[in-house]
């Protein structure tokens, strides 16, 4: 058998090393509660739930205004407004039928008391 060259008693030295470091990479590993990644991890998905949360909120709370806002004006200002155009129509000389009555349809089932 022939010497080792130099190029192989590199390579053996490289390995060796490369074991060495991967070793201590790995005890060192061991001894650290956590991965810092993890907390990039953890807080951009704190962040994106928080602003689902937001968004969810004021979509109700919009839903919330626009469903009282028709009320209101079903209940309140659609009287008026027909009792207006009643009186455009006498004035005009036309007859018009009684104007519908306002009721409505809660579609999931119960009843808001507002």
């Amino acid at each position: 058998m022939c010497a080792p060259s130099r190029a192989h008693r590199a390579i053996y030295f490289f390995t060796r090393f490369h074991r060495r470091h991967a070793e201590a990479q790995a005890r060192s590993l061991d001894q650290t509660p956590m991965n810092p990644y993890w907390f990039v991890v953890a807080l951009s998905s704190l962040v994106q739930f928080l602003i689902f949360v937001r968004w969810l909120h004021r979509r109700t709370r919009d839903d919330e205004i626009r469903r009282a806002f028709i009320r209101d004006m079903a209940i309140n200002h659609l009287p008026h407004l027909y009792h207006a155009l009643r009186e455009i129509a006498v004035h005009l000389g036309l007859e018009l039928k009684d104007p519908p009555h306002v009721q409505f349809m809660e579609l999931n089932g119960q009843e808001r008391k507002r």
